[in-house]
């Protein structure tokens, strides 16, 4: 097994995606998890037979040997991904759609009691997935998570918010999920925005606000949609991303929604 480090994990090279691009989530998680791995060579990665679906697959054409086919075995997954990280020898990051992972909520529950370190991505989420149909919808899976004990839920809105995602949670003590989504949505965030665990980011503001409207991942593009619909009205209002669903931003939607 690769030797044990204490230092923090950090991408060690830039990312380079432009503003205004249109890149889906779970492309830059696939992104994200090449870079990790560049950097740091105790990350493997596992994925339930859906690997070019939650873009795990670029990982795996990049380092075939750190990468683990677990195939439409949910659970087996979840409890080879916590034998790989057992004693922290290796950084394990396992994926499959959403909705899917709660076929392993009993082993998840469990690793979660055991203190267990355990990085999960979920992709195609909510009813954006359009013609996927509704059995890949994950809708229960932001209920089910935040249940967790110390599980960190990301919700990344767009491309720089995903890897920023992946990197966070490489450096997290104990369990993390990452919802990632089909549709491409637009970049609007800089290559070097930084991204906090627990904090929100106010996209779009002015004095005028009327209203805080909240959206993550595909409804913070609707979102953006809306405040430039209603700037043609005349009417503003204030854009929140709360990058992390557990924990949320508790004083930043109080403060904001009160300024509005």
């Amino acid at each position: 097994a690769p030797q044990i480090s204490e230092d923090p994990i950090a991408f060690n090279s830039a990312l380079e995606y432009e503003k205004g691009a249109m890149v889906a989530s779970r492309v830059a998680y696939g992104d994200a998890l090449v870079k990790l791995g560049q950097a740091c060579d105790r990350v493997v990665v596992l994925d339930a037979d859906t690997k070019n679906s939650t873009y795990a697959l670029k990982f795996k054409k990049v380092f075939p040997d750190r990468f683990i086919e677990c195939f439409i075995a949910e659970q087996n997954m979840v409890g080879v991904s916590l034998g790989c990280g057992a004693r922290n020898r290796t950084i394990p990051f396992c994926s499959t759609f959403a909705t899917i992972f709660t076929r392993a909520m009993d082993q998840i529950r469990m690793a979660a009691v055991s203190q267990s370190q355990l990085n999960m991505a979920g992709s195609h989420c909510g009813v954006s997935i359009g013609e996927d149909g509704p059995s890949q919808m994950a809708l229960e899976d932001i209920a089910a998570f935040r249940a967790i004990p110390n599980l960190v839920y990301f919700y990344p809105s767009d491309a720089v918010a995903a890897c920023r995602a992946v990197e966070l949670a490489a450096n997290y003590k104990y369990m993390t999920f990452i919802r990632t989504s089909r549709p491409a949505t637009a970049v609007i965030y800089d290559n070097d925005e930084v991204f906090e665990i627990g904090k929100a980011k106010i996209v779009k503001s002015s004095e005028e606000d009327k209203v805080l409207v909240i959206g993550a991942g595909i409804t913070l593009d609707s979102a953006m949609k809306a405040h430039a619909s209603l700037q043609e009205k005349g009417i503003s209002i204030r854009v929140m991303d709360p990058f992390t669903i557990k924990p949320l931003d508790k004083e930043a939607v109080l403060q904001n929604a009160r300024e509005c």
